[in-house]
């Protein structure tokens, strides 16, 4: 992954890398998620590619909270999964308001309907 795509996927964070590090902040100066770099050419993209991932898992954690642990189609309590209402692919990012929590048989629904 690239600096520009991770800054395109998380508009919230702003992200500081030096040579043994990359550490994504919130706008208030919080660390969201910290990855040590290792001496390869390829570890700034997969530091990258492990902080754009633990960013999601945070606000898919959120976005299950904000639903009441709850599937958002049936309410039941179920094992959850994130699904992001607008793709990755047309543009959005992995902002909470962008996801929404759906019980697993819920999640694999909505992907079977034709847009």
């Amino acid at each position: 992954m690239t600096p520009d795509k991770f800054a395109r996927l998380h508009p919230d964070v702003s992200l500081e890398v030096s040579y043994r590090a990359a550490v994504a902040f919130r706008k208030d100066k919080t660390i969201v998620a910290g990855v040590r770099l290792k001496n390869n050419r390829h570890s700034l993209s997969r530091a990258l590619d492990s902080l754009s991932y633990r960013i999601l898992t945070l606000n898919a954690r959120a976005a299950a909270a904000k639903a009441g642990w709850r599937d958002q189609n049936t309410g039941e309590i179920r094992p959850l999964s994130a699904h992001h209402l607008v793709k990755r692919s047309q543009g959005r990012n992995d902002a909470v308001e962008n996801l929404a929590a759906l019980g697993l048989a819920s999640h694999a629904r909505q992907h079977e309907r034709k847009p």
